[in-house]
């Protein structure tokens, strides 16, 4: 049951476990090795459940499903859960190095609204899932399945936006806002550069899609009214900069305290130039000289 919570945990964090196969769990996150060596398990094993838990591969515990589905019915109940985990490890001895809490700043705001529901994928889906799980021992109630397929969406995008702002260091990319002492609050967002509803699967879950912003870069960003070009310069549209010269507040949010250039930690990947071209054409309202 406890790995079982944890790897259910691990989700929010490791965007697209799926793609870390059996050749490839060695370049698997640090968090999942850590708690590999925690159960004496192979890291491959705890990337199984979590793919099983998910069910990208329904063929495991019977209760795995169940279990994604009521915890993403019921997510306070979740966090309940995982924080007497904690508390009980820490009681028997286990420390941060042996079991990290990885969820410490890890936001409870995500939005449901932030991922596009689409009828016509999701019944696809829905129906693959239940093709997938059709003779197993998987106890699920009719109608569960698009629960799973709406879990794995809300999951995703959650595991996505964390990883993102992880590489950010937990910043605006634009401004540099970094409100380390509010880290649940939801006040740093890990956006997509591509959005979710024109990106395939792989697009979808890929850090190197997004960008952490504040909410009004990241609206900003999101609306075409500014665009990175491929030396990650920072650029005003003509109709942003013409609301800075009448408005103040536009002034403000978007003159000296927006940088001139992205900013990321020191030795962190920046995003995919191949993102920020999709984003210059069908996004950015303006053409760059």
């Amino acid at each position: 049951p406890v790995e079982t919570i944890l790897c259910y945990g691990l989700l929010r964090v490791v965007p697209n476990p799926h793609r870390y196969g059996s050749k490839t769990h060695s370049a698997a996150p640090t968090i999942v090795h850590i708690l590999a060596q925690l159960f004496r398990r192979k890291s491959s094993s705890l990337i199984l459940k979590m793919v099983n838990l998910n069910g990208r591969l329904p063929h495991g515990s019977k209760f795995d499903l169940p279990f994604f589905v009521a915890m993403n019915e019921e997510p306070d109940r979740y966090w309940h859960l995982y924080e007497v985990t904690i508390r009980a490890a820490r009681r028997q001895g286990i420390d941060a190095s042996r079991l990290p809490d990885f969820l410490e700043d890890v936001s409870d705001e995500v939005s449901y609204l932030r991922v596009p529901f689409h009828l016509e994928d999701t019944a696809f889906e829905t129906q693959a899932l239940d093709s997938a799980i059709r003779g197993t021992p998987l106890a699920l109630e009719p109608g569960e399945t698009t629960k799973v397929v709406l879990g794995r969406r809300r999951i995703g995008q959650e595991a996505f936006s964390n990883a993102v702002r992880q590489r950010f260091g937990g910043a605006c990319g634009f401004c540099g806002l970094a409100p380390k002492s509010l880290p649940k609050e939801g006040l740093i967002w890990g956006s997509h550069i591509k959005p979710w509803s024109d990106s395939d699967e792989d697009e979808r879950l890929d850090p190197s899609n997004g960008i952490a912003a504040c909410r009004m870069h990241d609206a900003a960003f999101d609306r075409g009214l500014i665009t990175l070009e491929t030396d990650l310069r920072i650029r005003r549209s003509r109709r942003l900069t013409s609301s800075i010269e009448k408005d103040d507040g536009a002034a403000h949010y978007f003159g000296p305290v927006m940088k001139e250039r992205l900013i990321l930690p020191p030795g962190a990947e920046p995003p995919h130039d191949r993102y920020l071209s999709w984003h210059r054409e069908y996004i950015y309202r303006d053409s760059l000289p």
